[in-house]
């Protein structure tokens, strides 16, 4: 537990919030600089296509469904 503004509050939620700002600080000055400039604009959207894929969740397929919607029957 950490003391944040005078509340406590769990590290793993300081550590989630701190990385949450950081990602968004990059997407928010990658695109500025992407409409901006013209100069590396390579660079600048990959740092945004990572940090959003970073944001977004994994995929993961569920154990009790089949991977294909009609699987083989067996003879």
């Amino acid at each position: 537990m950490w003391n944040l503004c005078c509340t406590r509050a769990p590290k793993d939620q300081v550590i989630y919030c701190c990385q949450l700002a950081a990602a968004l600080l990059v997407i928010i000055v990658g695109l500025l600089n992407i409409t901006f400039t013209e100069d590396d604009t390579c660079l600048w959207s990959t740092l945004v296509s990572g940090a959003i894929g970073y944001l977004l969740p994994s995929p993961h397929i569920r154990r009790d469904e089949p991977l294909l919607p009609d699987p083989p029957v067996q003879c």
